[in-house]
């Protein structure tokens, strides 16, 4: 049996994260904040999602697509698939770039 993808809820990692990655800008801005009253040594690596302006600013390091054409697939097949309850699922894939910002504070 594979291990599990994350730990349960309550457990604790035995050494402070070296990386974060947040899931989404307003969970990237929380980070941000808290990491902020950190000493930069202590402070992990953070990755965020979406090329936004205020992470180039502040040097944060992102994964990023083309979202709008992902709302525009992901329409398309919400809007096919309302048509055909019978339809399969599609496997699709948007090609990302990761966009490293060094040296960065976080």
């Amino acid at each position: 049996m594979p291990p599990p993808l994350a730990s349960p809820p309550g457990d604790r990692l035995p050494d402070p994260p070296t990386a974060i990655v947040a899931s989404n800008n307003q969970v990237l801005l929380g980070i941000v904040d808290e990491l902020s009253t950190r000493s930069r040594r202590d402070r992990p690596t953070v990755i965020g999602f979406d090329d936004v302006e205020w992470a180039r600013v502040l040097g944060i390091t992102v994964v990023a697509g083309d979202i709008e054409a992902l709302g525009r697939r992901a329409a398309r097949l919400a809007t096919a698939r309302l048509a055909d309850r019978t339809r399969s699922a599609e496997h699709t894939v948007i090609p990302m770039r990761l966009i490293t910002r060094a040296p960065s504070p976080w």
